[in-house]
């Protein structure tokens, strides 16, 4: 609307006054307009609101309104004016004399004629400002308050006092009680406690404290979801309505329980450390024996005596869980009748015996008199008369709450077991349960040390046999080759005998790890005509089926017989046979021979273990046998065609058929190509190979090349070419496609064909299907990726196990010991005048201690040096070698660039161990007087390297079946992305080289 001057609105001069005072109070001003004069009248501060006097604010009106609410405003008011209808408005004005931003609130009422035409508009604006911003700050806490509801970490409800229902809750409560907040809404708050009792009586005592002080609190049992009952504090206000009465009570839920077991756990260990001084003597006898005991056997030998000896038992057993789970078996004792002993050697966990009671509820029995065992276990009365014991205590042998057996223990009087007595037995038991889980570790670890030995020296043959018969075509030489891969490590002799298709076996090599009895073997592999049909031959069973055979232990030989059959007999026996195993050479799927291998007079014995190893061989063997055979099949049947090119055009015929028949066999197809013409002839057999019906067409170079894989179309029409412009022969790898979508791999091999004038006239060749021969390779490169990954596996076993060992060694053992040598100061110092052989007797105690912990420093520090985890790899090396050079007495330096070396822990105890493996090295076999060890990190890599002015290492030295130190170095370097060389000279000392990625 058009902005007229405005006008006072006329009103008496007493109530004019008056309204102006009470719209100046309330920061109001009243307004009319009459549309048809255009005119404006205001009563009221209005300069005090808009910042403007009234003349101004009506020349600018509506432009005083902020620009983002204008417009609305403006449609608020004309739709009010067309429709009569009142109108409220509110907007933002910019006060022009100090730039604040207000808010207004505008209330309008038109007045209409009889025919409905605006004839005046009325009403007020007031300064709403105030309201607003606090409207905006209720909001703003209302949304901080919900937050900190949502964010609290203990369970908050609000409840209404007089039902008990929840009026609102937190997210806390799901973590708490399990429940979703909205599942409780509603709901009794009976269901979040243990009965129904608790309930009453827990807001019993809620209403009076409230009434009291206006506060609550307590601890109570409360119950999850779930059924979990739990210890909770729970702490309650009450919120007040203007009348002073209790309109809703806020609780707050903490759980408590990991707190109060805290508190129950330090109380019983404060009574647990009173009454171990009183035990201490006597647990130390038990850890001072325990300290040579490693093995299981050990351990119950001092248990079985120390544990009587505590108490004054008469006799005692150990019983253990047996592999089958059903039973506990005796595995030492001492002190029971024989009688006794036979008749309780093992204990079904299902019978009524203590032990099967004790081991099942995890619970000692303590039976004081023979009255007492008799009446809880009539059956066995008899054994108790036999044995005369009268009292006896049966103690759960314990780990982690894992059961590994019971401990026994019996008296000759009746007894009564005091507190502290079964104290003492319960703690001889775990320390019993202990040591034998230590043993049992002890002989995990030889077991893992034996089987990562066995694993190495089974990757160092396989990798020596595949480098071996890969490229071997002479079957002979093969055959040889098996043999000194397989003597001495996996047998006393062996023979390797062929199978034809006619069932014909005949005995292809064999050899003896004794040079001087080869004669003998070679006498009985003469005299022994093997049958596919024997029954009792290890050789025809893995002949007929297919599969090895492992005989661990060879019967007693019959009675020698007469005749021949004696002078066998004779043969055998002066050779020896003590165990056999055999195991058959298969080529896709076909026996074409078996090796026997067997064990005479060096005291090993043949097992399942040794299978892996002795199959991988006989897969090698087989394949290299089956190309050389194959090569040699190829070899004479070239050489009978070149025979038959110059004879008859009907031996030409059968030559040609014989050679496809060859090829066919070897997956092996010639092919020519003529330069001149373009065309290019495939015997039958290459047809075969890429999948092409021979009546489909000639073949030409473009033909033959969209047969090529794509990924090496280039790769064959290069080497073509080369072999085009340089005349000389060519051979290669590469895949090819069937129309049938199939792909295949094929060793193609060819030659130039020249004229009498030295020009390319043809290329010649050949191309064979070695499809299944990669398969293989693949598949052996998996096997001996497996048996890296198994090598690492164990030795990282390995490590976390001697790190485990030193720690208990170190902290058990040192503990114990340093326990002992206070005990024995202050034992010297109560004496007043001690004779000079207890003086004497003493000292020797006092030295036989220190000389112990410094064993049991030596033999931590072996099994997992401390310095290498808290002073890092070059602190622990540098150390290393100065412990070398004091053993060996050697002239040893360090130089080290790389003080802050940051590896991670395998990489770390990878590189000390190679240093570890590289001194021990140089002390065999060196002969040296000085050692340099140097290491050093740049450019992202660490170099360690170590000489000796010693004799050197040869090549063969180096590579020989022997270094096994060597070759593991070197794998598990290559494990973390690094390398392992050495460099020696003869008469100049030997150098070994580490490399490593620092990131590995």
């Amino acid at each position: 609307m058009d902005t007229p001057l405005p006008e006072p609105i006329t009103l008496l001069p007493e109530r004019s006054q008056l309204l102006g005072l009470a719209l100046e109070a309330a920061r109001m001003v009243a307004w009319t307009w009459d549309p048809r004069t255009n005119r404006v009248e205001t009563l009221g501060d209005l300069a005090g609101i808009y910042g403007v006097a009234a003349v101004e604010y009506a020349e600018r009106g509506f432009e005083l309104i902020h620009p983002d609410d204008r417009a609305r405003h403006r449609e608020i008011v004309d739709q009010a004016s067309a429709s009569g209808q009142a109108y409220q408005s509110q907007f933002r004005v910019t006060r022009p004399d100090n730039g604040q931003v207000i808010w207004i609130e505008e209330r309008g009422q038109p007045v209409m004629d009889a025919e409905g035409q605006l004839i005046r508009l009325a009403g007020i604006v007031m300064d709403v400002s105030e309201r607003m911003q606090a409207e905006a700050a209720l909001r703003a806490a209302k949304s901080e308050l919900e937050r900190t509801f949502a964010n609290l970490e203990q369970a908050v409800l609000v409840l209404e006092p007089a039902s008990r229902t929840v009026l609102a809750a937190n997210p806390a409560v799901a973590r708490i009680f399990g429940y979703h907040p909205q599942e409780l809404l509603g709901r009794d708050t009976r269901r979040l406690f243990v009965s129904a009792e608790a309930h009453a009586h827990t807001w019993e005592a809620l209403n009076a404290a409230l009434d009291r002080d206006g506060n609550f609190q307590i601890e109570t049992d409360m119950r999850r979801r779930n059924g979990e009952v739990f210890r909770a504090e729970i702490s309650a206000s009450q919120i007040l309505d203007e009348a002073g009465q209790r309109r809703a009570v806020v609780g707050i839920m903490r759980d408590i329980s990991l707190r109060r077991q805290a508190e129950v756990a330090l109380i019983r260990a404060r009574q647990l450390t009173e009454r171990a001084a009183e035990r201490t003597e006597r647990l130390q006898r038990v850890t001072a024996a325990l300290t040579s005991a490693l093995t299981a056997g050990e351990v119950n030998d001092v248990f079985l005596t120390q544990s009587a000896a505590a108490l004054g038992a008469s006799a005692s057993a150990i019983y253990l869980l047996a592999d089958d789970g059903q039973s506990l078996f005796m595995v030492g004792s001492r002190g029971y009748p024989e009688a006794v002993r036979a008749s309780v050697q093992r204990l079904w966990l299902d019978g009524n015996t203590p032990g099967a009671l004790v081991f099942q509820t995890r619970q000692a029995l303590w039976l004081r008199s023979a009255s007492e065992f008799n009446t809880r276990f009539p059956a066995l009365q008899a054994n108790r008369d036999v044995s005369r014991n009268e009292a006896l205590a049966i103690i759960p042998l314990l780990l982690d709450e894992h059961g590994l057996g019971v401990l026994a223990l019996s008296f000759a009087e009746p007894r009564e077991f005091e507190p502290e007595d079964r104290d003492l037995l319960l703690t001889l038991a775990g320390q019993c349960a202990q040591a034998l889980e230590r043993a049992r570790l002890y002989e995990a670890e030889r077991q893992a040390r034996a089987e990562s030995e066995a694993a190495r020296q089974r990757l160092a043959v396989l990798a020596e046999a595949s480098a071996s018969l890969v490229g071997s075509l002479d079957v002979q030489a093969t055959l040889q080759t098996i043999t000194q891969l397989i003597l001495p490590e996996l047998g006393d002799y062996c023979l390797i005998y062929s199978l034809a298709a006619d069932g014909q076996i005949t005995l292809a090599a064999s050899a003896h790890a004794r040079p001087e009895k080869a004669g003998w073997l070679t006498e009985m592999a003469r005299l022994y005509q093997p049958s596919l049909t024997e029954p009792r031959s290890v050789l025809s069973r893995v002949l007929r089926t297919g599969q090895p055979v492992v005989v661990p232990e060879i019967p007693a030989q019959p009675p020698r017989p007469a005749g021949e059959a004696g002078v066998l007999w004779d043969s055998v026996a002066r050779l020896g046979v003590a165990s056999v195993l055999g195991v058959p050479m298969l080529v896709r799927g076909r026996v074409i021979g078996a090796i026997m291998l067997t064990m005479s007079d060096s005291g090993r014995r043949y097992s399942a273990h040794d299978l892996p190893l002795v199959e991988e061989l006989a897969g090698r063997a087989a394949l290299a046998l089956d190309n050389a055979s194959l090569y040699a099949s190829a070899q004479r049947l070239n050489a009978d065609l070149e025979q038959r090119v110059q004879a008859r055009t009907a031996e030409l015929r059968l030559s040609e058929h014989r050679l496809a028949e060859a090829q066919h066999l070897a997956h092996l197809g010639s092919w020519h190509w003529d330069i001149q013409t373009n065309v290019i002839s495939w015997s039958d057999e290459l047809f075969r190979i890429y999948g092409l019906e021979k009546e489909s067409g000639g073949v030409n170079y473009e033909r033959y090349l969209a047969c090529i894989h794509p990924d090496e179309r280039e790769t064959v029409r290069a080497n073509v070419s080369r072999a085009v412009q340089t005349h000389q022969p060519f051979a290669y790898d590469h895949r090819i496609v069937r129309p049938d979508g199939s792909v295949r791999i094929l060793h193609a091999q060819g030659q130039v064909i020249e004229d009498d004038h030295g020009q390319l006239v043809a290329l010649a060749g050949t191309g064979q299907d070695i499809t299944e021969r990669k398969l293989i390779e693949e598949e052996i490169n998996q096997s001996r990726e497996q048996l890296r990954r198994l090598s690492a596996h164990l030795e990282n076993a390995r490590e976390d196990e001697r790190a485990r060992m030193a720690r208990e060694i170190h902290d058990e053992l040192g503990g114990m010991l340093t326990g002992l040598k206070m005990d024995l100061a202050q034992m010297r110092r109560a004496m007043d005048t001690p004779e000079a052989r207890v003086l004497e007797k003493l000292d020797n105690f006092s030295q036989s201690i220190d000389q112990t912990v410094q064993t049991v420093r030596r033999i931590a520090s072996e099994l997992r040096p401390s310095i290498l985890d808290d002073f890092g790899l070059a602190a622990a090396m540098e150390w290393q070698l100065g412990e070398f050079q004091r053993r060996s007495g050697l002239e040893c330096v360090w130089t080290g660039s790389a003080d802050s070396l940051e590896l991670p822990p395998e990489a770390a105890i990878a590189i000390y161990r190679v240093f570890q493996e590289s001194l021990t090295n140089i002390a065999r076999h060196a002969q040296a007087t000085r050692v340099l060890a140097q290491v050093s990190a740049s450019d992202g890599r660490l170099v360690l390297r170590v000489s000796d002015d010693g004799r050197g290492i040869t090549a063969e030295e180096a590579l020989g079946k022997k270094s096994l130190g060597l070759t593991g170095m070197r794998e598990r370097i290559s494990l973390l992305g690094g390398q392992v060389k050495l460099e020696g000279k003869a008469g100049q000392g030997t150098t070994v080289v580490v490399e490593l990625p620092l990131n590995a």
